[in-house]
């Protein structure tokens, strides 16, 4: 290969962006068709990719091209969530979908809280909460906060709809929600703290109703400020952090008395198996089965074997019916879909203030400037 076809990339940038991309040496070998000791040579500054590879490096390990010209590796922030695969368990780290969606989350909320505090807006106001306190206690006083009546929960005519209205109200509070294509194998979701843009994001591979209840579930880590990085489901021997976290997302969804209100009248009129209930109460008040099996063992209407009961069928039940994650959306849809409403705004508002400039709010949204033109105009208020 002649020398003016390679690339002379940083040797340790490229280390740095492959083990924080997941990629062992052999694995980022397969993928691009040579040996190990080609990537080994690269990483040592031995020698250099050609163009072919290098192209094929910035594609699988998922960073600017420009990046891999830094003379050192970017010293980034670690992102303070702690990661549990499993309930109970730890994981030793995350999966390349995560990791890659967790530093594109970092990034966004990076820039939107260097952009608050630049525009002098106001910060997020979320109270303080221990994971002390009673969660049902806090999870009726956030309710009371968002004052979103139970009436207007039961109106909405579909879980889809109702993650929407939800999503709304959780960014009315100033928190950052992100739907992301994470996988069936990732976690449910994320929460990323921070003073001016707390951060949520969920996995758009669970449907609607196990949406809502991992946005109240990590909305509720941001609340006792302990960002996480969340399982797909969590069992009897979980964390007590976990069970609060899963305990409060339901008393929020779920107030008390409407709840044992509903559950009464419908075992009243008919006679319910178990699950026949949950499944009921889940589709009465736009929640997932499992929020439903948390609230009833929570407030003594069931016991503790329900949960498990409720597992077994949850899982699939929580996949079923999920979004199309975008695909079949225009692009402008589809980054409303995935970034909310309140960060393009707030990007928007920087750009028309010059905080930042055109090209940098075009690579951050991953848009084109016919997009972003139509995208100010569906977030203009209309008169």
């Amino acid at each position: 290969m002649p020398r003016a076809q390679s690339v002379s990339i940083t040797g340790s940038v490229l280390r740095w962006a492959r083990e924080a991309s997941g990629f062992s040496e052999d694995e980022l070998a397969r993928k691009l068709g040579v040996s190990s000791e080609q990537v080994r040579a690269w990483e040592e500054n031995r020698e250099s990719p050609n163009r072919t590879e290098f192209a094929a490096l910035v594609r699988l390990l998922r960073r600017p091209s420009s990046v891999f010209f830094l003379p050192e590796p970017p010293k980034v922030a670690a992102v303070q969530a702690q990661f549990r695969r499993r309930a109970g368990t730890y994981a030793e780290r995350t999966n390349r979908e995560e990791a890659h969606w967790i530093r594109v989350a970092a990034r966004l909320q990076e820039v939107a809280s260097w952009a608050i505090s630049e525009l002098q807006l106001e910060s997020a106001h979320l109270p303080k909460v221990s994971a002390s306190a009673d969660p049902d206690v806090t999870g009726s006083k956030e309710r009371l906060r968002f004052d979103v009546p139970i009436g207007d929960q039961i109106s909405w005519a579909t879980p889809e709809a109702a993650f929407r209205q939800w999503r709304l109200a959780v960014e009315s509070k100033g928190i950052i929600v992100l739907l992301l294509r994470l996988g069936k194998e990732s976690c449910r979701g994320f929460s990323l703290s921070d003073v001016h843009a707390p951060l949520i994001a969920i996995n758009s591979a669970y449907n609607a109703a196990a949406r809502i209840f991992t946005l109240f579930h990590e909305y509720g880590h941001l609340l006792t400020g302990t960002s996480s990085i969340c399982p797909a489901w969590i069992d009897e021997v979980a964390e007590d952090i976990e069970r609060w976290h899963e305990r409060f997302s339901a008393a929020f969804l779920l107030p008390a008395e409407d709840f044992l209100e509903a559950a009464n009248k419908a075992r009243q009129r008919r006679e319910l198996a178990d699950l026949e209930l949950v499944r009921y109460l889940a589709g009465r008040f736009n929640v997932s089965l499992r929020a439903v099996a948390v609230r009833l063992i929570e407030l003594g209407a069931a016991d503790r074997a329900l949960y498990e009961l409720v597992a077994e069928r949850a899982t699939v039940a929580d996949f079923s019916k999920a979004g199309r994650g975008g695909k079949g959306l225009k692009k402008v849809e589809r980054r409303f879909q995935e970034f909310g409403y309140l960060l393009p705004r707030l990007l928007l508002s920087a750009k028309e203030r010059e905080v930042l400039r055109l090209h940098e709010i075009l690579d951050f949204l991953d848009v084109g400037a016919g997009d972003l033109r139509r995208m100010g105009e569906l977030l203009r208020p209309r008169r």
